[in-house]
């Protein structure tokens, strides 16, 4: 169930209370998901439920969570060790501050007074999470995903010991393997690398591919059960609808074979008597028509011109319908069919195209996968895909078993950088938080996300902002199916300026 708007705190002017809706977002029991505008106290949103979700309950109803308990997701190690920086501050500041200050602060964050049992719990959590195993875990996705495969190797089909391929690593082994295949003689490689090639230099050829293989890994797979370009090619060109074994010659003589010569030339005639405008189209017509028939297939831009526009639709002929109804049908049908030609023509070119690039980069890729299996190292994307894989699989119940009892609080911060794979892995891993089985909890399990669509900059490692509002939707019929109150908050208001300066920005 969503939070009913009638409990949010509003200003005078009827706007939220920023400092309120960022405690309602701290709520530990709610499941929350807030979109967060730059500057508008994210990270204090993310500080502050971490602190709640140790704390004991106000009201007594549970203790607080154990520190291994909590999963706090992020997208870089930056912003993982800021945060767990300003956990820390904020616990050792309690540790030794003042009772004033320190009932001041739980105030601040309760919303109510604190008893003596918090205060209590307050002082002993900067020496608690100190003395847990592992302390707090704020990772980014892609250490959470190295423990797990970890912790299961056999399971995820790893080779225990494996090692990590950092971005810059994995993109080296990248521009190695692709050099390799540049200098490639095998004819299954150096024909479509050869045709990508033309009016690329190398460096910009080297760059599609990468692009490729960091965005569209999953689109390679249909590579696979394909033994040659060729085969993949044709598959491809089904898919747009193209004859079989059809090429651009082909396409080019079945169309001038079809030409309405006779019809075209009496049009001459009639475009040559009219006005000077029909006159300019008439001569246009009859040079071209004059052409040896081995010199139309490299004058068709020319025969083009002629019924089309610049913006590539058919010309229309003012005052000409009434009088000569049949040159008008000839000419929208032969305008037409040249859109056709040009369609398919295009279709070939971007068949051909997809191809080649699809087939060279998957077999790059298989190559580089090789290569990595050889030295025992798995990439940033090996994690993500291999903990997937792990989580979703049947018949490792016993895994999520492990996981279920150790996970009770999972927090996702820059979720507008998190891709699909990425959100299937938290998925799993908050499946039984909806259920009202698994582990025996004393306490709500929850799932705290942030994000904002705006700030999305990591495209290229397949984030998608819209899977942002998706996974929000998902969520929310989760909640509502298990009871449970979901409340979707925004935090509006920066911190970071002032309200004229917005507005200019505006």
């Amino acid at each position: 169930m969503s939070l009913p708007e009638a409990v949010l705190p509003y200003l005078p002017d009827g706007s939220p209370d920023p400092n309120l809706v960022q405690r309602q977002a701290a709520t530990p029991e709610h499941m929350v998901w807030v979109g967060a505008s730059a500057g508008s106290g994210k990270t204090k949103v993310l500080t502050d439920r971490v602190l709640r979700l140790l704390l004991p309950d106000p009201q007594e109803r549970w203790a607080g969570a154990a520190p291994h308990r909590i999963l706090c997701i992020t997208f870089t190690k930056a912003a993982a060790a800021e945060m767990a920086l300003r956990v820390a501050k904020r616990l050792e500041n309690w540790a030794v501050c003042p009772e004033e200050k320190l009932t001041a602060e739980l105030t601040s964050l309760f919303g109510t007074s604190p008893s003596a049992e918090s205060l209590r719990a307050a002082r002993r959590l900067f020496s608690e999470v100190l003395d847990a195993p592992g302390g707090l875990n704020i990772l980014t996705i892609h250490s959470f995903c190295q423990s797990v495969l970890g912790r299961f190797p056999l399971e995820s089909q790893v080779t225990p010991g494996f090692s990590i391929l950092e971005d810059q690593a994995s993109r080296s082994l990248l521009s190695t393997v692709i050099r390799s295949f540049l200098m490639e003689t095998n004819a299954q490689v150096k024909e479509p690398l050869a045709r990508l090639a033309i009016g690329h230099s190398l460096d910009d050829l080297e760059k599609n591919i990468l692009t490729v293989l960091g965005q569209s890994r999953e689109l390679l797979e249909i590579c696979s059960p394909y033994d040659t370009n060729e085969a993949f090619l044709a598959y491809i060109r089904s898919g747009l609808g193209l004859e079989k074994g059809i090429d651009d010659q082909t396409l080019v003589s079945n169309f001038l074979e079809n030409l309405p010569e006779a019809s075209l030339q009496a049009a001459v005639g009639v475009f040559c008597a009219g006005s000077k405008s029909y006159q300019t189209i008439g001569d246009s017509l009859r040079d071209w028509l004059r052409l040896p028939l081995n010199q139309r297939p490299v004058s068709l831009t020319a025969y083009k011109l002629i019924f089309l526009t610049t913006e590539n639709t058919v010309r229309k002929l003012k005052n000409f319908g009434e009088d000569h109804p049949e040159i008008l049908r000839l000419w929208e049908a032969e305008g037409q069919r040249f859109l056709d030609f040009e369609d398919k023509r295009r279709s070939l070119r971007i068949a051909q195209k997809t191809s080649d690039l699809l087939w060279v980069s998957h077999q790059i890729l298989t190559e580089y996968n090789r290569r990595k299996k050889k030295i025992n190292a798995l990439d940033f994307n090996d994690l993500i895909i291999k903990t997937r894989g792990l989580l979703e699989q049947t018949g490792t119940e016993w895994v999520h078993y492990k996981l279920d009892g150790g996970i009770d609080h999972i927090l996702v911060d820059e979720a507008q950088d998190t891709n699909s794979d990425q959100w299937a892995i938290i998925k799993a891993l908050s499946q039984e938080f909806f259920s009202g089985v698994g582990r025996d909890s004393f306490s709500p399990r929850s799932l705290f996300v942030v994000g904002d669509e705006k700030q999305s900059i990591f495209s290229f490692h397949g984030a998608d902002p819209a899977g942002f509002s998706r996974m929000r939707r998902f969520f929310e019929d989760r909640s509502v199916e298990a009871e449970r109150i979901f409340n979707s908050l925004g935090l509006d208001v920066s911190f970071r300026t002032s309200p004229p300066v917005l507005q200019v920005v505006d």
